[in-house]
């Protein structure tokens, strides 16, 4: 009898056995199941993540554009005025391009509210990494500026008296890649200054000479760029002065 009763009990250890490991495999296999779908969901929050970072550089980019077209309205609208005021004005009139308080000097009938010399010098005070294409470079450090012509809040020069003016402007790079610039005359580019290395900060300068109109605007404007190259401090300016 007892030979019986064991061969019994071994046929139920071997059946519950085989029921635990079915049940374990059956976990193991929801486990696994779970486990890929966290790992998907980790992926997914990653590339939101990016997403979002993308959206938000895009959206920096598009304020900082919309700031400078600002600031260039108000330059233009400060350019109408300075027009307006010539239009108006009793005591000023052109000849050749050339006001009557640079043709009268002579006779003793100097105008003080037109300048009879111009000259301007500035640098950028600190390194623009972010750089954004088609923007107008800011020169905050002013070293000269006779005749105020030179607004170094948008970087913007307006002729005050018209003339043969002499323009030069370098451009530093802090790191390795590219930057291409453009001297633009009231919205046109005129000249242009490139530098570009791929192992070493490098620098480039260029002269321009202009005949400019009164109220005549002139700017530089950072056209192209490498991913994060730098707009040096110190190394990038802009400089400007009449000759007659």
């Amino acid at each position: 009898m007892l030979p019986y009763k064991f061969d019994f009990l071994l046929i139920c250890c071997l059946f519950l056995h085989g029921g635990l490991a079915d049940i374990i495999d059956h976990v193991t296999s929801d486990n696994m199941a779970v486990l890929q779908q966290i790992e998907e969901l980790k992926n997914d929050r990653r590339k939101d993540r990016q997403i979002i970072s993308s959206m938000e550089a895009q959206i920096t980019s598009i304020r900082d554009s919309c700031r400078t077209l600002l600031e260039e309205k108000d330059e233009l609208k400060n350019r109408i005025k300075m027009l307006e005021s010539l239009h108006n004005s009793e005591s000023f009139d052109i000849e050749d391009g050339v006001p009557r308080s640079r043709r009268e000097v002579s006779n003793g009938h100097f105008n003080n509210s037109f300048p009879s010399l111009v000259a301007f010098s500035a640098y950028l005070g600190h390194t623009i990494d972010n750089l954004v294409d088609d923007s107008t470079i800011k020169f905050d450090q002013v070293i000269t500026n006779v005749g105020n012509g030179y607004n170094p809040k948008t970087g913007v020069f307006t002729c005050p008296i018209s003339g043969t003016y002499v323009f030069t402007w370098s451009v530093g790079m802090f790191h390795p890649g590219y930057i291409y610039t453009y001297l633009i005359k009231n919205g046109d580019s005129v000249s242009f200054a490139n530098t570009s290395d791929d192992d070493y900060s490098s620098m480039t300068s260029q002269t321009s000479v202009l005949a400019l109109n009164y109220g005549d605007v002139i700017t530089v404007k950072v056209v192209s760029h490498s991913a994060t190259p730098g707009l040096w401090y110190g190394r990038t300016s802009f400089n400007g002065f009449i000759l007659q």
